[in-house]
């Protein structure tokens, strides 16, 4: 059993990475909040965050997150495609919005 009270993020980024995998979005919104929570210096907690932003759709706070990752540590080739995705996304919306607005 993982508590909150557990010192290191090992078991809730496996977690988050379980139920990510096994499609259970409802546990995955859940893992990440309490890893970002209690967790906020963990690279991989930003990571699983900003994979969660990017499917609400808020590229921007992906962004963020990602790039938060990597300050943490993690390795540029790990969070590159998903950066590229978030910007090309954030890019998509504004270009339909000025379709749609303009």
């Amino acid at each position: 059993e993982i508590t909150n009270g557990n010192k290191t993020a090992a078991p809730w980024v496996a977690l988050a990475a379980l139920s990510y995998d096994a499609g259970n979005r409802e546990e995955f919104r859940q893992v990440t909040s309490t890893l970002v929570r209690d967790h906020p210096n963990d690279k991989h907690a930003h990571y699983y965050y900003a994979v969660r932003q990017m499917e609400d759709g808020d590229y921007r706070g992906a962004e963020e997150s990602l790039n938060r990752a990597r300050e943490l540590g993690m390795p540029e080739e790990d969070i590159s495609d998903m950066l590229r995705a978030t910007i090309y996304a954030q890019k998509w919306v504004w270009e339909y919005a000025g379709i749609v607005g303009g």
